[in-house]
């Protein structure tokens, strides 16, 4: 399984800062977080990480779902960009229309439990080849949530990565769950971005459960 450090930073700079500290070999770029010239800041930032062993995915979230990213501005440069410089994957949520070429995360970010099931059924056998996973997303409201982490994942043969972004200790739980049912991928927040993106666990917090529980990950 793939624990990724999700890197929101400000500039190149800072996110190669960030990259450089991780203790994960798999980072998230959250491009959406850039400032100014977004498409040459990821040229660099891929180019640097992956000469340094990194596997980079390349994500640009709309404000529609949770990011900073304008929902009228095109993402298909920027895609293009990373994958060009090395990306291993870039991320697309459902209904965008990916880059021609390269490996893509399909990721929904949704309001409640029933949409999340219909979002497996419909994309969940999308699954293979270039689509690396089906990431399903949605804010915690109660113990149910838990146990639809629990069919999401388990039920996929690893083709669906499950997880929410409660608050508190149930965003945790949710990726102990899904880590537990074979996920392909979980995310940690890096140290330096605490309080940058809610609803994300730490790495560090993710390394140590994992550990704990006995998967390994890279």
């Amino acid at each position: 399984m793939m624990l990724c450090t999700v890197i929101p930073g400000r500039s190149a700079e800072e996110s190669l800062e960030m990259i450089e500290s991780s203790r994960t070999p798999c980072v998230e770029l959250r491009a959406d977080f850039l400032q100014g010239d977004v498409e040459s800041a990821v040229k660099r930032v891929v180019d640097i990480a992956v000469s340094r062993g990194k596997r980079v995915i390349v994500t640009l979230r709309s404000r529609s779902e949770g990011g900073l990213w304008e929902d009228s501005r095109s993402k298909g440069r920027v895609w293009e960009a990373a994958l060009d410089s090395g990306a291993w994957a870039v991320d697309v949520e459902l209904g965008e229309e990916p880059p021609p070429s390269g490996r893509v995360i399909l990721s929904s970010h949704l309001l409640n439990r029933a949409q999340a099931e219909l979002a497996a059924r419909v994309y969940g056998n999308l699954v293979g080849g270039r689509v690396f996973t089906l990431k399903i997303v949605w804010p915690y409201r109660d113990a149910l949530d838990l146990d639809l982490v629990y069919r999401l994942t388990c039920g996929s043969c690893g083709r669906i990565s499950a997880f929410n972004t409660g608050s508190g200790r149930s965003s945790v739980e949710s990726r102990r769950i899904a880590s537990l049912c074979g996920a392909s991928i979980v995310y940690g927040l890096h140290p330096r971005a605490r309080g940058r993106i809610a609803g994300v666990p730490m790495v560090d917090e993710m390394i140590a459960m994992l550990d704990d529980l006995g998967v390994a990950w890279d």
